[in-house]
């Protein structure tokens, strides 16, 4: 039957899908590239078995070619191919071709940490009910996977569960690792993790009980995953630090597939992309359809706004916070001062005087040198070493990081990392003393020691949500700083490895956020096998806590109170989670009405896989808006106008039970909640209540940070339980919001870099440049910077005037509606030939540094003007601040073109008008200051 099903559907498309350009058959293979292919199903009921899909597939190609590196059943509708871009052109033109993108590259983003999520093995809920979440499958997707460290062994772990279809591609999976897959074509063979990042995620989310654990005799305890007895299913879509777009979306495919519960992600994305070119976010729909949760990390481009990567509201994502448990090290200064930072250890290190010199210098051998931030961090420390011989190093955090301190595992010497503060006491006194000394001491490991507690780390990714500015992000925060979880080889290379040893590092990144919040909700799972995946993130979101160990506001790195872009709902409570009281659900008709509300109806199809009537009464008639999704957070926008949102929650606690709103009030907003009490009779009973929100009169200043925010909170308070939403509101207009971030990118782009939300990779020419994706562990922190180390500052007014530039007006076309909404002044005060000679006088002074060459700034302008003109801008006004402020690590021309060739068309939020606009007020401003000056 399938042979002459596949006639029969060959026989209904259109005559042009047959026809192929003879002078294809002679493509070079260098040519070739690996696209992503979205394609529509044909218009016939049908149920397309695997061999009449692959045909139809076949159909798009080349005559008498094998192409095809993946194929999709779950998260698209559609394949992975190799093809030349005439092909592709070729392709495009066939009935049933959607949409096709190149397959870019991503790349990768405990003993205590669950103790100190309140999970004890002999009380408390971990052990019951939630069962240490046995009998859940936790999919992660990352680097493969270590078979036969002990965090593997399945102890106490049951058999699969009988559902389960998965596969296993090594010798050793047992109970724990109950499958294992390698999706990267290019790198066959078997899932064995080359990098130590999907060893440690794994053992993070769902390591088994290990004793003895530690890193050079620290953190040393019992170690565990957050979820022990979980099964473990292992996708590897990473090679290196490498991932490829078509074998991540394959992984998420093969995992809905397998059976699993949550998938685990721990890879972000660099640039703000739409949902419908994000394989995170195209495949994760697919697996929420399914019930399947899935966790993300946010990024580790902090502490900077609009920084965040996983932003999908069907997706959970993860910052990453402090625990209270350091590794001490101490600098004594030859004064008596006593500086604390954080350190392993060096067991051969003595603990007397030597000099102590700031920076690197010449004849630094013997001494404890002071490595400062963007003067002399070196790019490698083992050159450094092996060159000079250094004792000993203070590695001292910029201004950016303030208070924060991360363990660096790998400094082949004795390191203490002090913060910001610490670092400028230590060079107070070399510059106060001729022969100043220093002496290094390791306190070893305090838990309990910090009691700010936890705090969100410097790294981590802060909203607000460049790609749905209405979905309030991150969702949530858990531990990710100084994490120690499994490792597939020795840490200090002087340790010949052995099969039989086993291997443990501590790293930070909300790549080690994210298994955590993967463990905590298999235990959700665990107890509530029924729950829908926005019901599990309801539960985790709800009940999370807003205060430290001191019961003080959760801070940053400054140590003042951190705002609603960096922790979200707030810190997860896994116990409280088990049992919220109420929880806010989500259908999946519900998010693609809310897609409809951002995207024309194939860019929705690309994402739900079926075609789209958003006008239709399926989806409401219409769209529903960001703020009006049931989400467990609400963000909104105010003019003048009051606006009306609702919200519906679903009773999962006591059948009879009452609920009182308590709101914690928004600055300059009025904000009513109608009822004001829940009364439930019964379990699974839902309610809806609205909110009412009306600006009030308040100084809504532009600034460089999002304080034109302002944040709040509804929650509904039982006997038993606490159930809280955060709440955002921006009374500024959309150009003045538009003009403030603008402003804030220059102020971004101009003042000392954090290494932190830098490339994370090693020290190599042009680091990871070419793909868009980032890992989010930081495994070299001072090696991070966007600049060269001797590169000079950029200046702000080049910087301004490029951004100003770079949004000159161009042909697009807007919606009529929002044009009527945005009606601006449309006559400009400043003619483009005008500010053209204007910005190349103001420019002629800078110089920008690109890699080891520097050219004079008006380069950066002329190219983004031709960038944009010559690509016929479609993108979002967000995706091109965020690629203006890449500028800064464009290495070479021939980059430089590629990168704008390939920027994504979209419309803009903003009228040109409205735009151009916001461009003549930086111009007219950073005029007047010169001016003054």
């Amino acid at each position: 039957m399938a042979p002459m099903f596949l006639l029969l559907l060959l026989s209904i498309i259109p005559l042009p899908m047959l026809t192929f350009r003879p002078a294809l058959a002679n493509n070079n293979n260098s040519d070739l590239q690996t696209y992503i292919v979205h394609v529509s199903l044909p218009d016939i009921p049908l149920s397309l078995g695997s061999k009449d899909l692959l045909g139809y597939y076949h159909s798009f190609l080349p005559q008498s070619s094998d192409r095809i590196v993946h194929t999709y059943r779950n998260v698209i509708n559609g394949f992975a191919a190799k093809l030349t871009p005439h092909e592709l052109e070729d392709m495009s033109t066939k009935a049933g071709f959607l949409y096709a993108r190149p397959s870019n590259k991503y790349m990768l983003h405990t003993t205590h940490s669950p103790a100190f999520l309140g999970l004890y093995p002999n009380q408390g809920p971990w052990s019951s009910p939630a069962n240490f979440g046995k009998g859940i499958i936790i999919g992660v997707l990352d680097s493969g996977i270590t078979p036969g460290h002990p965090s593997f062994n399945d102890q106490g772990v049951p058999p699969p569960p009988a559902d389960w279809k998965g596969k296993c591609e090594l010798n050793s999976c047992n109970n724990k690792i109950i499958g294992a897959r390698n999706l990267i074509d290019q790198d066959p063979g078997p899932p064995i993790d080359k990098d130590g990042h999907g060893t440690h995620t794994a053992s993070t989310a769902a390591g088994n009980f290990v004793e003895g654990a530690n890193l050079f005799g620290q953190a040393n305890g019992t170690a565990s995953g957050v979820a022990p007895l979980a099964h473990l299913s292992i996708y590897r879509v990473c090679s290196g630090v490498y991932c490829e777009d078509a074998a991540l979306l394959a992984g998420i495919d093969a995992a809905i597939d397998d059976g699993v519960h949550v998938i685990s992600i721990s890879i972000g994305n660099i640039n703000p992309v739409p949902f419908y070119r994000d394989s995170i976010a195209i495949g994760s729909f697919a697996a929420m359809q399914k019930g399947i949760f899935v966790s993300c990390s946010a990024g580790n481009f902090g502490p900077g706004p609009y920084s965040l990567s996983n932003e999908a509201p069907w997706i959970l994502t993860v910052g990453a916070s402090t625990t209270d448990r350091r590794i001490v090290g101490v600098v004594k200064l030859g004064n008596g001062d006593e500086i604390e930072g954080e350190s392993l250890g060096h067991p051969s290190f003595p603990n007397t005087s030597l000099p102590l010199v700031n920076g690197f210098v010449k004849r630094s051998g013997g001494k404890i040198v002071l490595f400062e931030p963007g003067v002399s961090y070196p790019l490698s420390i083992e050159r450094v070493f092996e060159k000079e011989g250094v004792a000993g190093m203070v590695l001292m955090n910029n201004e950016i990081e303030a208070y924060d301190t991360i363990v660096y595992p790998k400094a082949p010497l004795p390191t203490v990392v002090v913060s910001n503060f610490a670092g400028e006491k230590i060079k107070a006194y070399i510059n106060s003393t001729v022969k100043p000394f220093a002496a290094i001491s390791f306190k070893g490991t305090i838990v309990g020691a910090d009691k700010t507690a936890p705090a969100v780390a410097v790294f981590s990714s802060r909203g607000p949500n460049l790609a749905s500015p209405g979905i309030l992000k991150p969702d949530i925060i858990g531990p990710g700083v100084d994490i120690l979880a499994a490792w597939h080889e020795p840490v200090d290379k002087s340790i010949r490895r052995s099969e039989e040893a086993f291997y443990y590092n501590i790293i930070s990144g909300t790549s080690m956020s994210c298994p955590h919040l993967s463990g905590v909700a298999a235990l959700v799972k665990t107890v509530h096998p029924d729950w829908s995946p926005a019901m599990i993130k309801s539960a985790i979101m709800t009940t999370a806590t807003q205060v430290n160990l001191n019961k003080d506001p959760i801070v940053d790195q400054r140590q003042v109170p951190a705002n609603i872009f960096a922790i979200g709902a707030g810190h997860v409570n896994p116990s409280l989670a088990l049992d919220p009281g109420l929880v806010y659900d989500i259908q999946s008709r519900d998010y693609i009405s809310y897609l409809c509300s951002l995207f024309d109806e194939k860019r929705v199809e690309v994402i739900a896989r079926e075609k789209i009537d958003c006008d239709g009464p399926e989806y409401g008639e219409g769209q529903l808006s960001e703020a009006q999704l049931n989400y467990p957070s609400l963000a909104v926008e105010l003019g003048n106008a009051t606006l009306m949102y609702s919200r519906t929650v679903t009773n999962v606690g006591g059948a009879k039970s009452t609920y009182n709103v308590e709101i914690e009030s928004v600055a300059g907003v009025n904000m009513i909640v109608e009822p004001t009490v829940l009364v439930f009779s019964e379990v699974n009973e839902k309610i809806t209540y609205n909110v009412q929100l009306s600006r009030q009169d308040y100084d809504f200043t532009m600034s460089t940070n999002v304080s034109d925010y302002v944040q709040g909170s509804i929650a509904w308070v039982s006997a038993d339980h606490k159930v809280r939403i955060p709440v955002s509101s921006s009374a500024a207009s959309r150009l003045h919001r538009s003009s403030s971030a603008l402003k804030l990118l220059c102020s971004i782009c101009t003042s000392q870099i954090n290494p932190y939300s830098a490339l994370i990779a090693p020290p190599k020419p042009n680091p990871t440049l070419n793909s868009p994706f980032i890992t989010t562990t930081n495994l070299a922190p001072f090696a991070q910077t966007r600049q060269l180390p001797h590169s000079p500052p950029l200046q702000s007014s080049s910087i301004n005037i490029t951004l100003a530039k770079s949004c000159a007006p161009t042909r697009v076309k807007t919606n009529p509606e929002i044009k009527r909404k945005r009606e601006v002044d449309s006559k400009p005060a400043l003619t483009f030939g005008e500010f053209s000679v204007w910005a190349k006088e103001k420019l002629a002074p800078y110089k920008v540094s690109f890699g080891r060459e520097k050219r004079d700034s008006t380069f950066v302008v002329v190219n983004v003007k031709k960038c944009i003109l010559n690509r016929q801008l479609r993108e979002e006004r967000n995706d091109l601040v965020r690629y203006v402020q890449r500028l800064s690590v464009v290495v070479n021309d021939a980059q430089f073109q590629s990168e704008c060739a390939d920027k994504y068309r979209l419309k803009f939020h903003e009228t040109e008008q409205e735009l151009w606009r916001i461009c003549q007020v930086l111009a007219t401003n950073r005029r007047v200051s010169s001016s003054n000056s």
